[in-house]
C-alpha cells in the first residue's frame, strides 16, 4: 500500500473536474436499494 501506487491507479486516470448533477441521485438510489435489500431480504 504505496502512496506511488496511485499514480498509475484508476482514481488518477478517471478523476473529473466536476461530477455531473444526475449522477448523485443514481449514486444514491442504488446505495438505499442496495441496503434496502439487505435488510429486508
Amino acid at each position: 500500500m504505496k502512496p506511488d501506487k496511485n499514480k498509475d491507479g484508476v482514481f488518477s486516470n478517471v478523476k473529473p473536474q466536476r461530477i455531473p448533477r444526475f449522477w448523485y441521485p443514481v449514486i444514491f438510489s442504488v446505495i438505499i436499494a442496495w441496503l434496502a435489500f439487505l435488510f429486508f431480504r
